[in-house]
């Protein structure tokens, strides 16, 4: 996987608010991740993430309940 560009940032909007489920099973090991989840490591690493969308473009984490504008993981 080459990356062009900046970082690898998840932006999610909607009209409403929404409830957003997104999972993430690479073939390379994650190196940062935000907002700090725990990832799931069956044979390989899984990261999934539950957020509420605001109309704002701004996100809830469901189960921290930490008000974020994105979601962003490095791969090492």
């Amino acid at each position: 996987m080459e990356q062009i560009g900046g970082k690898p940032v998840i932006y999610l909007y909607s009209r409403s608010d929404v409830s957003v489920e997104l999972s993430l099973s690479p073939e390379w090991t994650f190196f940062v991740i935000y907002p700090v989840y725990t990832t799931k490591q069956d044979n390989e690493q899984h990261i999934e993430w539950n957020v509420r969308t605001h109309q704002d473009g701004n996100l809830t984490e469901n189960i921290s309940g930490l008000d974020v504008s994105y979601l962003k993981f490095w791969e090492a």
